[in-house]
């Protein structure tokens, strides 16, 4: 009897290392799992950045060249031609107003409060985005990240709050963005209707 007791313990502490093992690996997968959801969350969404950032500069681009004719062509009539004063001044206006909406998509936006450091984790300072600690000194920021790191929670709550600020300065990105394609679709269609008419009456 006390053989098939001391054998069932040598069995289950055979076991032990095993379950153990395995619940290691299970959160290692856990960890690494989440972390790459982190990854591609923040790397597509730098990506969908770079992509308003581009649009914007199409915009730019196109509107310049407006912009350019206008002034060293069109506006060069006006003498000879002065009807054309009405539809030149609607696309002067549209080129300008697009291109002040394409330069505010591709603005910084930086927090102008300064951070405290009485608590660094609070849901205002977000220290892995430099808009947020530029203005705290190197021992608070060293501090802050140092207390971060040492708490995974804290960690995970930071890059949450990272992701989502970044969520954040897109949706304001592509809502600006949408704007100023509609503004200049629409302003460019007034605008070229304008001078056929013009053409058409004088």
């Amino acid at each position: 009897m006390l053989k098939d007791s001391s054998t069932m313990a040598e069995v289950n502490e055979g076991h032990l290392p095993d379950e153990k093992k395995k619940k290691k690996d299970k959160l290692d997968k856990s960890s690494r799992g989440v972390e790459t959801m982190f990854r591609i969350t923040a790397a597509n969404q730098m990506r969908l950045s770079d992509m308003a950032d581009n649009k914007a500069h199409i915009l730019l681009t196109i509107n310049s060249i407006i912009v350019s004719i206008l002034l060293s062509v069109l506006f060069r009539k006006l003498d000879t031609e002065p009807e054309l004063l009405v539809p030149a001044i609607l696309f002067l206006l549209t080129s300008l107003s697009t291109m002040v909406q394409a330069i505010l998509v591709t603005m910084p936006r930086i927090k102008k409060d300064r951070p405290t450091h009485e608590d660094p984790a609070t849901d205002k300072v977000n220290l892995m985005f430099f808009g947020d600690y530029h203005s705290m000194s190197l021992l608070e920021y060293e501090a802050g990240i140092t207390e971060m790191m040492s708490n995974s929670k804290s960690l995970y709550g930071s890059m949450i709050k990272d992701n989502y600020h970044l969520g954040l300065v897109l949706q304001k990105k592509y809502t600006s963005l949408r704007f100023a394609y509609i503004f200049f679709m629409v302003g460019f269609v007034i605008s070229v209707f304008s001078f056929v008419v013009t053409e058409l009456l004088f």
